[in-house]
């Protein structure tokens, strides 16, 4: 298969973007450009806005209270785990990253501390800002309590990667998602949630089918939530059918696209990030959607009408994706 746009994006060693770029203003560039998706993230970017405009010397570390940092969750290949490390002054399972020591360059710098923190060769990551917090570092030593404003990305390990400790850790270990309820972790890993979805093709292979999501208030490819199966097809098809109604429901197994978006809170649910891995679903002939309850509408929908309802940019990547793929 073709890579995916997402996977094109991503930066590898020997890259022309991966030096440092020793500036203050090319990191507030990048936080600048960041579009968050909840109110609490469009508060926390702009303190650290005001944070970078009252210090000139935020990339360092001894910028006090508090300075920049950059961190990144790095996935499996699989997409259904992602790596932490048990931080040997904090006492806590947190993904790697670290200080910038005068690089603007945040995604460098996160990519740099993961890859030491990690061991692992041939990590890549992708440049796009997914979160963005603030956070309190206790004293330690010498070191007075002062603040991290830690900017995040994801990156991705190769197959087979094989993780080794480095001396800022006492343990690295790969977690899925719903195994972090029995870890000391921060609230802020658990804003990162594993998902599965599948653009459902009808029997003719010109149409999609999409959900007007109820919460999103967005014309969607059907999915959901992981809940502990690390099997992501299964995941996918199950809740495929659940959403669509559709009995007869296959899936290919093979990912065709993986895509990182915020969620907004609603309710008692914080912001969070879904980590979501997509596959390509077939509907028998004469399939009849029946809307259940997390949706306002269900529709098929070809190509080119899609430029007509409110979706998102990856719903067109999926769509395209399917018109070129081979299935066998």
């Amino acid at each position: 298969m073709r890579p995916s746009e997402t996977q094109k994006n991503r930066w590898s060693t020997g890259d022309e973007h991966l030096v440092e770029i020793p500036s203050r203003d090319h990191a507030r560039l990048l936080i600048e450009g960041y579009d968050p998706a909840s109110n609490d993230q469009k508060e926390e970017k702009q303190r650290i806005l005001d944070f970078i405009d009252r210090h000139l010397n935020i990339l360092d570390r001894d910028c006090m209270p508090g300075h920049l940092t950059a961190s990144a969750l790095v996935v499996d290949s699989s997409g259904k785990r992602g790596l932490l490390h048990l931080h040997r002054k904090l006492g806590r399972w947190l993904q790697l990253g670290g200080h910038c020591d005068g690089d603007g360059n945040l995604p460098h710098t996160a990519w740099r501390e993961a890859v030491e923190e990690s061991g692992i060769v041939g990590l890549t990551i992708d440049p796009r800002i997914v979160d963005v917090d603030i956070h309190k570092i206790p004293s330690h030593g010498d070191v007075p309590k002062h603040l991290h404003l830690d900017v995040r990305f994801i990156a991705h390990a190769p197959e087979g990667a094989v993780p080794v400790i480095c001396d800022e850790s006492d343990d690295l270990r790969w977690y899925r998602r719903d195994e972090l309820r029995d870890i000391d972790t921060d609230h802020s890993v658990l804003r990162w949630h594993l998902t599965a979805s599948a653009l459902v093709v009808d029997s003719s292979g010109k149409r999609g089918l999409l959900h007007l999501h109820r919460k999103l208030g967005r014309w969607l490819q059907l999915g959901g939530h992981c809940d502990g199966d690390g099997n992501l097809p299964h995941t996918a098809w199950r809740e495929a059918v659940e959403e669509s109604g559709i009995v007869g429901l296959t899936i290919d197994p093979r990912i065709v696209d993986v895509d990182i978006h915020k969620i907004p809170s609603h309710g008692d649910v914080p912001k969070h990030l879904h980590l979501d891995v997509r596959f390509i679903a077939h509907a028998p002939e004469g399939a009849v959607p029946v809307i259940c309850d997390e949706s306002d509408d269900l529709r098929w929908y070809r190509r080119d009408e899609l430029r007509e309802i409110d979706t998102d940019h990856s719903v067109l990547r999926l769509f395209q994706r399917s018109h070129g793929m081979e299935f066998s």
